[in-house]
């Protein structure tokens, strides 16, 4: 992050999730926002978490950190996009950024995705 001068990044299944302020994970630890801690990054505070989602105000914007296991039923999925509208319902009207992680053998999930995004931008406007 600090080679690149990048300011807030996801990590999908991170190894290790130290107790700090400059990063946040859902409740699984299987995704973690970190941010880079340096006097002038934006401010940057944990909104709500749950199961394979973290989300975080940064600045202005809200940062959506998603992480589906390839383990993950399409019920499942379904289940954690629903509660996952709720999140970005309550971030609008401020920009909101979803991060999201999945497989490559997981094509339906990943346009199941890509519609729920879709979904959730139009409930926004």
């Amino acid at each position: 992050m600090a080679q690149w001068s990048i300011d807030l990044t996801a990590v999908a299944e991170p190894y290790f999730v130290p107790p700090r302020d400059d990063w946040v994970c859902d409740d699984n630890r299987s995704v973690a926002l970190i941010r880079r801690s340096a006097a002038d990054t934006l401010p940057f505070e944990a909104v709500t978490r749950g199961r394979g989602y973290v989300a975080a105000v940064w600045g202005d914007i809200m940062v959506v950190g998603v992480y589906f296991a390839p383990s993950l039923s399409l019920a499942d999925l379904e289940s954690v996009t629903l509660e996952l509208a709720t999140v970005v319902r309550r971030g609008c009207p401020r920009p909101v950024i979803s991060i999201a992680q999945l497989r490559n053998e997981c094509t339906q999930m990943r346009r199941q995705y890509a519609r729920d995004v879709r979904r959730w931008t139009r409930s926004c406007a």
